[in-house]
């Protein structure tokens, strides 16, 4: 398996919370879902991605993946907008899940939709 840092960790279990309340996820495998969370946070935190080995692991490419990871991605900078997520951001604002709900500005995919287009 691979190995991640515990922040990592804290902020794919943020964005698998937000995507339950999104409508664009609910037709999604909860597994392709979970897949998109954990690679958008490993890319959000600096860890190397081997997309073979992300790939082997999720059983998603990370072509299939993307569609997910983008949306994922605008949830994240949206959600100190929307009502709806309150609840779960002050959950993940919290030190003891290393505040990963904090986080300023829009994170750039152009990086990992290059990997993906490797």
């Amino acid at each position: 398996l691979m190995s991640i840092s515990p922040e990592a960790r804290a902020l794919a279990q943020y964005l698998a919370e937000l995507s339950l309340q999104e409508h664009f996820f609910l037709p999604k495998m909860p597994s392709l879902v979970a897949a998109a969370a954990m690679t958008l946070a490993l890319y959000f935190k600096g860890h190397n991605i081997d997309r073979r080995r992300v790939e082997a692991i999720t059983n998603y490419t990370l072509e299939e993946m993307r569609p997910c990871i983008a949306c994922l991605r605008d949830v994240y900078i949206d959600a100190p907008l929307r009502n709806n997520l309150h609840v779960i951001l002050r959950r993940y604002q919290k030190p003891e899940r290393f505040s990963v709900a904090n986080s300023t500005g829009r994170p750039d995919l152009a990086g990992l939709f290059e990997l993906m287009a490797a």
